[in-house]
């Protein structure tokens, strides 16, 4: 094998490797996932929405609608965020995918040459 070989072998065995660690971390969040345990960068949500700290006293059930109304727009806002990561986990897995496919082929075209 010449060098130019070799470097084309080696392109593409560091794609498949950064590929891997792409489908690591989705793996790692996809189990997080499941394990209701997401990373601590989600739990910022809840300083993004408003407390409910200034409401009235006498009003109990009205505290608990809000507060429930509260827990709601943080949970849709979670689950947003979990569908824009996965999303950008198979973005950047295609993308090495289709990497990886130029990189064998420009080999291909290199070895059919020789």
């Amino acid at each position: 094998m010449n060098n130019q070989e070799n470097e084309y072998i080696n392109r593409l065995i560091t794609i498949r490797e950064k590929q891997g660690e792409i489908w690591k971390e989705q793996l790692m969040l996809e189990i997080r996932i499941h394990c209701k345990f997401l990373p601590q960068n989600f739990d910022h949500l809840e300083n993004f929405v408003s407390s409910i700290g200034y409401l009235p006293l006498n009003n109990n059930q009205k505290a608990i609608e809000i507060k429930n109304k509260r827990f709601k727009i943080i949970q849709e806002a979670k689950r947003h965020w979990l569908n824009y990561f996965l999303n950008i986990y198979e973005i950047k897995i295609q993308e090495y995918e289709q990497q990886y496919q130029n990189e064998f082929i420009k080999l291909e075209s290199l070895l059919s040459n020789n």
